[in-house]
């Protein structure tokens, strides 16, 4: 009897997992391992062209889940990859994104073997960018493209969990509209993206995503102010949303309101010093610039410094070469 073998990660605390379809097969039961506890589970549905698949596992236990990240990634970010690869459980590697298609798909570095497939590609957050396939985009499911590695984009799972009305997550037609959204925004249709947005807040009030999402499409569009007031709804919704912290800053200092940017800057800085996010580099860099305006050099050194090594334990040579450009320019002034 053939056996199929793959990771998944749980996305809601009642036991429901995403993985790949082609690992599951046309199993209607299956076996989960997660840590050292089994169970058993129900293939709950399935999406066969985007091959996806969605668990409901037989327990009453509350088990730690993962949140999935709507923005997409940006080339050369630091990621992982968490999996079960040639059966060799809980192995863990690292990478970097090197190439976004433009369906969403991602590629990236991390080393990744059969096994793998289902698991989650995460951010420096231990957020999920997408699900891990051994395939090329265009290929058949299950099929291995040894040395090149993609991962399907999280909009394309949140269209999986909008056709599910059981699924205890936020309103399923507002996660359709965010990631439509996204489309939008990375084919530069802005407005369009907006109003995708619009309606996933409508239908949800609470989604702290929406908000941060139409927030830097309002940036991108210079509409500051519309911008801040959704940068703040995001921060009143989620007080530890370090993204909606550093594109507020990024816009007070657009507005030249140094003060209020140090603030935001601060505060995404202290959210992220346990895991340091793509986004905690960058709140130093920026920060440091900030500083430089105020004259404060030897402050605005230190935070230059704090970011290039940040950059240079992601490998972003250009980034870590900027940093350092920036604090020789400064002790030679």
């Amino acid at each position: 009897k053939q056996v199929l073998y793959g990771s998944g990660f749980i996305i809601d605390p009642k036991g429901w997992i995403i993985t790949a379809n082609h690992v599951v097969g046309n199993q209607q039961n299956v076996t989960v391992k997660v840590a050292d506890d089994t169970y058993q589970g129900t293939v709950f549905a399935r999406d066969r062209r985007s091959d996806l698949a969605l668990i409901k596992l037989r327990s009453q236990k509350l088990l730690p889940s993962l949140r999935l990240q709507a923005i997409p990634p940006r080339i050369g970010q630091k990621i992982y990859v968490l999996g079960n690869p040639l059966t060799l459980e809980k192995s863990f590697a690292d990478g970097l994104v090197s190439r976004l298609e433009d369906t969403g798909w991602i590629q990236y570095t991390a080393p990744t073997n059969p096994g793998n497939s289902g698991g989650p590609l995460l951010n420096e957050d231990g957020d999920v960018l997408g699900l891990v396939q051994l395939r090329l985009p265009d290929s058949t499911p299950g099929t291995f493209a040894p040395g090149i590695y993609f991962a399907i984009p999280t909009s394309q799972i949140q269209g999986l969990l909008a056709t599910v009305r059981q699924v205890p997550m936020r309103n399923r037609q507002a996660s359709i509209f965010i990631a439509n959204g996204l489309v939008q925004m990375r084919k530069g249709n802005y407005r369009q993206a907006i109003e995708n947005y619009n309606q996933a807040i409508r239908l949800e009030p609470q989604s702290a995503t929406a908000y941060l999402n139409r927030a830097s499409t309002q940036a991108l569009l210079k509409n500051d102010q519309l911008a801040l007031e959704d940068y703040t709804r995001a921060i009143q919704i989620n007080s530890n949303y370090s993204l909606a912290y550093w594109g507020r800053g990024r816009v007070y200092m657009g507005l030249k309101d140094y003060e209020k940017t140090i603030e935001d800057f601060d505060s995404a800085i202290q959210v992220n010093r346990v895991w340091g996010s793509s986004s905690l580099a960058a709140a130093y860099y920026d920060r440091g610039t900030i500083r430089v305006q105020l004259k404060e050099q030897k402050a605005a050194v230190a935070d230059f410094k704090a970011a290039a090594d940040l950059y240079l334990k992601q490998g972003r040579t250009a980034e870590y070469q900027r940093s350092l450009d920036r604090i020789i320019q400064i002790k030679t002034e």
